[in-house]
């Protein structure tokens, strides 16, 4: 299982942010490519050339990389051909209403879409019903994050949630269905 990290402006400017996060995995006995790191639209917008290079830096670690809140920002389409992304983030504000709004379900399925032609895996963010993850599985977003499968959690809980295997079991209950 994965692990997505919201890495913050400021962490992402200090100069030994790519050191520190690998010594925080080796301390905590786990292997980068078991961590995610969510990325915003703004943190990519300041000083590219130098993003660019800890991005690069991050990937040859095994990090990966996501750009999360797809969608909302200025100029998200550029940033896909510019920085080596492993996964997209559908902003919540579009998953709220794709069932049952033509522009979101739209908006969403073109995402997927980009994702899927990019070779990048795309995440939905804000799934909160049955039906909204349904409506992704079947068009083609397995991989899904919001209240339906759980509530943000201390520490502690999630490693009960993890041992418990709540999320995966109904991940593979909603694939089974679709």
């Amino acid at each position: 299982m994965d692990v997505s990290v919201n890495l913050a402006s400021p962490s992402f400017l200090q100069s030994d942010i790519v050191d520190r996060l690998v010594g925080i995995v080796q301390r905590a006995g786990v292997a980068p490519q078991q961590f995610v790191l969510e990325l915003t639209e703004s943190l990519l917008m300041v000083d590219s050339e130098r993003t660019i290079g800890v991005l690069d830096r991050l990937r040859e670690q095994g990090f990966g990389l996501s750009l999360d809140d797809f969608g909302t920002g200025y100029s998200s389409l550029s940033y896909l051909k510019r920085f080596p992304l492993d996964e997209l983030k559908i902003d919540r504000s579009f998953v709220t209403d794709a069932s049952g709004d033509s522009k979101d379900a739209a908006i969403v399925l073109s995402i997927i879409e980009l994702g899927r032609r990019f070779g990048m895996r795309v995440v939905a963010e804000g799934v909160e019903t049955g039906e909204q993850a349904s409506f992704l599985l079947v068009n083609g977003c397995p991989v899904q994050q919001g209240f339906l499968f759980s509530r943000p959690l201390p520490a502690e809980d999630f490693s009960v949630l993890l041992r418990s295997g709540h999320g995966h079991d109904f991940r593979c209950q909603l694939t089974a269905a679709g």
